[in-house]
């Protein structure tokens, strides 16, 4: 295994090619929405009994912490869960950074009074590879 040093980055050993970025992006758009939804699903359910001993729902989610993605697809998730806008932070003036969103996405949750003791946040993942992740973590 050799781990991204700069002699192996210099030699492009660590760089992801994308040969048609169109026709992936077209892929991605067709089925990340769904897997997202299941991913989340998933997470609740596997999260135990919430409140009165049932499983976990939407409407148990305090804070949405996503990635980011294209406005209408924030926008598009927030409304198939049944959540606000003031329940998530879209990092739009920060930019993807990557695994980084999730904790740019707390700091800003937090600093703007949306994400708050106790509630249950959902984080929303995506990797290279067509991988797509969500967890639950209570907060505080």
């Amino acid at each position: 295994m050799r781990f991204p040093d700069d002699d192996a980055v210099a030699q492009g050993l660590f760089a992801f090619d994308l040969v048609e970025p169109e026709a992936m992006k077209t892929r991605l758009n067709a089925v990340s929405m769904d897997n997202w939804i299941h991913c989340v699903d998933e997470a609740l359910r596997k999260s135990g009994p919430g409140p009165g001993s049932t499983p976990y729902t939407h409407r148990d989610i305090g804070y949405l912490n996503i990635l980011l993605i294209k406005p209408s697809g924030h926008r598009e998730m927030l409304d198939r869960l049944g959540l606000t806008e003031a329940q998530s932070v879209y990092l739009g003036d920060i930019g993807h950074t990557g695994e980084q969103d999730a904790m740019f996405s707390i700091r800003e949750g937090v600093r703007r009074g949306r994400l708050k003791e106790g509630d249950l946040m959902v984080i929303v993942a995506a990797g290279i590879g067509y991988v797509w992740a969500a967890a639950c973590v209570r907060w505080g």
